[in-house]
């Protein structure tokens, strides 16, 4: 059965870890390619090529019709591209079957490779029986060996495509994992309908999955059919979209993934700060840490240091909560801007996170709904698709990022998505072990939280310091989120002691601190005496 572990956290505030990671991460552009101008897409590697299929040709999607996801953004054409020789030949997707055609030429689709075969799961598009866009209900299979080799000669590619249909496979912004055994399909969300951010049409229906959903995919070569192995809910912290989902070497030896942040939070337009350690049949939220850099799916790179027992996670550019203004300070905006930074998420031997600023950064606010490529030419040690940092001798070459949304500023007009763009650009990645090329410096939240005793009896002790003059507002949620009552509200000053005391059922609780441009939650467990 799959479990979600409680680890109790008495304080969430950020600081400056003790011990920086020692290695340096170094990109190196490449003359642009407009074939590769895409995000949102799923891809495949074979033989050193890339195999890419969907996401959209135009920049960040519109926010009112009919502008939001205009049809000639749609990826038609599978493209496959040679880094080794900057070659680039496509295919037009139209002569498959339009089950086939519609549901890969979407967005935002969940995928995995397994070996010679890519496999992807729902994504948002336009479906001409509905008249309108869907969340597509599919899981299709692609043999990618066969496609790369029929779009590199103009030959039929009907014959590599298998398809499965089933309501549960309807979600988009999601990610597809490979469990060994089985797959699980993390977060994300369902939406059918014209996207409209203010719903003022009130033609789109919006619904989380708050899920994962584990499934064994049964092959038998002609057919395809799901066996599905359970669902585990928490509409509290499950309620993720559009986030990074990469796998990790814990510090116990195990494997798994990390989904690091994410948007949105319940309650709230901002998006999670706190990542979810997932295994096979279990997931454990990390509530102590908050990632600032790195908000929103790009690029990512994983490295495992298995000398220090240190699992390092790179993530290239994208949007974050928190950026760098001209002078170099570190500030929040609100509206999650799009960013240059290169960041790192470690996780040392004692499973504590800190997070680190690369000095080098992108040359331009690029990386949102990208993809990183790593380069198996190198003979690269890997584990579960995770670079060995241990057995890399030197400046090596680990891999190219390619592909997302570029903008001319960190924030741009709601109303003319033109102004940002598919970028074309590409670039090498280095990573140079037992070296420096790390930024440690760290953003103070506004303030910080501690709730004590945890477990607790009868009565919660709370104690929050920080930053005077924040509108504030201190409640509890159940384990499913739901208000259980107000503890206080108001300004806030440098100092404050509360107390909460309420003959309530045992079990978990959220205490949750909030305001108009952030929120906090702090797990809590309340036992009978």
């Amino acid at each position: 059965m799959f479990r979600i572990l409680i680890l109790f956290c008495l304080l969430f505030a950020f600081g400056k870890a003790s011990a920086q990671p020692n290695f340096k991460i170094e990109i190196e552009e490449l003359p642009p390619v407009p074939s590769l101008a895409l995000h949102s897409f799923a891809c495949a590697q074979f033989e050193g090529k890339w195999l890419l299929i969907g996401g959209r040709k135009n920049g960040l999607h519109g926010f009112l019709p009919p502008l939001a996801f205009p049809n000639n953004g749609r990826n038609t054409d599978f493209v496959v591209f040679d880094p080794a020789s900057n070659s680039v030949w496509t295919h037009p997707v139209a002569s498959l079957p339009d089950s086939i055609r519609e549901a890969i030429t979407t967005s935002n689709m969940q995928f995995v490779q397994r070996d010679s075969l890519l496999y992807m799961v729902g994504g948002y598009g336009w479906n001409a029986d509905a008249g309108t866009f869907i969340t597509y209900p599919t899981l299709t299979v692609v043999h990618v060996p066969g496609l790369v080799d029929a779009v590199q000669n103009s030959l039929p590619v009907s014959q590599f495509f298998r398809q499965v249909r089933h309501d549960s496979l309807a979600i988009c912004g999601a990610h597809l994992a490979d469990a060994g055994t089985h797959f699980q399909l993390v977060f994300g969300h369902r939406f059918d309908g014209i996207y409209d951010r203010q719903d003022t049409t009130g033609f789109h229906v919006q619904t989380y999955s708050h899920a994962i959903r584990p499934f064994e995919l049964v092959d038998q070569g002609g057919t395809l059919s799901i066996n599905w192995l359970g669902i585990t809910v928490d509409t509290l912290n499950f309620r993720r979209r559009d986030y990074n989902l990469v796998p990790q070497v814990f510090p116990d030896g195990s494997l798994g993934h990390t989904a690091f942040s994410g948007v949105f939070q319940k309650g709230i337009n901002l998006p999670y700060l706190f990542p979810i350690d997932i295994w096979a049949d279990s997931a454990r939220p990390r509530l102590s840490f908050d990632q600032q850099l790195a908000n929103y799916h790009c690029a990512v790179l994983p490295l495992h240091d298995s000398a220090g027992n240190r699992m390092h996670t790179v993530f290239f550019g994208g949007e974050a909560q928190y950026r760098y203004d001209s002078s170099g300070t570190l500030i929040m905006d609100t509206l999650v801007p799009f960013v240059n930074t290169i960041s790192v998420v470690t996780r040392d031997d004692q499973w504590g996170l800190s997070e680190y600023r690369i000095d080098t950064v992108l040359p331009g606010l690029l990386g949102s709904n990208a993809q990183f490529f790593p380069d198996h030419s190198q003979g690269i040690p890997t584990t579960a698709g995770i670079i060995r940092l241990d057995k890399l001798t030197g400046r090596t070459l680990v891999g190219h990022v390619m592909g997302g949304i570029e903008s001319p500023a960190p924030n741009i007009s709601d109303t003319d998505p033109s102004q940002s763009w598919a970028s074309e650009r590409w670039f090498r990645v280095f990573v140079t072990p037992n070296t420096s090329g790390i930024n440690a410096e760290a953003a103070l939240p506004p303030f910080s939280v501690q709730a004590y005793p945890n477990p607790f009896q009868t009565q919660l002790r709370i104690e929050i310091s920080g930053e005077a003059g924040l509108d504030m507002k201190v409640d509890m949620l159940d384990a499913n989120g739901n208000p259980v009552g107000e503890i206080w509200s108001g300004i806030s000053k440098p100092e404050m002691n509360l107390r909460w005391k309420r003959d309530v059922a045992n079990g978990v609780y959220f205490l949750r601190v909030q305001g108009s441009n952030y929120q906090k939650l702090l797990r809590v467990l309340k036992v009978g005496p």
